[in-house]
């Protein structure tokens, strides 16, 4: 006789944000917004990259990898004497919203473009000397993850930019003050990459043995540490074995454990026995080995067989859970 268990895990996240071609025909990304990993320990996280491309803040959220800057170069155009951009702005809160009513925000971008104005002018132009010819442009954001874990996969988000623009020859306007300005608008391109963050393996599936039927009923123990007791068996037969299951995650993280009061095993008639579960313990903490977090725990149980009970083999199944 002997029961089989299946699990269950929970998928958790990571993220990269790339600058996009926003301005036009003279500007190019030089680098992107790049979160690096990130793995998602609770169902509203957030991590937050500055212009320099560290890691500045994060709440609910383990991250690895290289975090760099978002940086774009905005060029001069060679048919004008100046340029002026003004009013250049990133705007917040553009998100996607994926399985699990996951959502995926970036919010409170922040550049190095002082008061969101400056004035460029083309090589060779009589004003290059008092405006450069291009302007670099640096980015961070926060990412914002609400509404509960997302799923594993790669994500994208177009965030809206706009800024005003206007052209000037005049030689005595090289800051292009006095320029008509027009309405500009592009995009930054967000994206996301989910990893999962947490999983749950058995190891060894919980068995009671082998039991002879008898005609009172009998109650089978088996120890979260595999020793069995109650029930009669023969020196021949086997005496079964506890549970066993691996959490991978985050090290140095505790991870709560969930096992059903109780389930079910039936023969190939459809003949049921109860059977009561415990674990050895409700939470683990997850030590680093290699780079992850591990952990093991053990189930156990009590099997009521009743009175002259059908001979054969019996299983069932029941689920474990696992979370942050």
């Amino acid at each position: 006789m002997f029961l089989k268990s299946q699990i269950i895990f929970s998928s958790i996240l990571a993220l990269c944000i790339n600058y996009g071609r926003a301005y036009g025909a003279n500007t190019m990304t030089q680098q992107s917004l790049d979160f690096g990993t990130i793995i998602q320990l609770s169902d509203n996280a957030a991590i937050t990259v500055d212009i320099n491309g560290n890691v500045t803040s994060t709440s609910g959220v383990v991250h690895s990898g290289t975090t760099t800057a978002g940086m774009g170069t905005i060029s001069a155009d060679s048919n004008y004497r100046s340029e002026r951009i003004e009013q250049l702005n990133v705007s917040s809160g553009a998100a996607i919203t994926l399985e699990n009513n996951c959502t995926l925000s970036v919010i409170n971008p922040v550049m190095n473009v002082s008061d969101n104005q400056f004035a460029i002018a083309p090589s060779g132009s009589i004003c290059n000397g008092r405006a450069p010819e291009s302007y670099e442009i640096e980015i961070g954001a926060t990412l914002q993850i609400s509404n509960g874990y997302c799923p594993e996969g790669t994500y994208t988000v177009n965030v809206p930019l706009t800024w005003n623009e206007a052209h000037c020859n005049s030689i005595f306007d090289c800051y292009c003050t006095n320029g008509s300005f027009e309405g500009k608008s592009g995009y930054i391109r967000a994206s996301v990459t989910v990893k999962s963050s947490l999983s749950v393996k058995e190891t060894q599936s919980l068995d009671f043995g082998t039991i002879v039927s008898m005609p009172e009923p009998q109650n089978i123990n088996m120890s979260t540490n595999g020793q069995r007791s109650g029930g009669i068996m023969t020196q021949y037969d086997k005496t079964g074995q506890q549970g066993i299951f691996t959490i991978t995650g985050a090290p140095e993280h505790q991870v709560n454990i969930n096992v059903p009061p109780s389930t079910e095993i039936q023969n190939l008639n459809g003949t049921a026995l109860n059977v009561t579960l415990n674990s050895d313990t409700n939470s683990v903490m997850l030590q680093e080995a290699g780079g992850t977090g591990m952990a093991t725990f053990s189930v156990g149980g009590t099997l009521e067989v009743k009175a002259n009970q059908d001979q054969g083999d019996y299983q069932g199944t029941y689920t474990v859970g696992v979370n942050y």
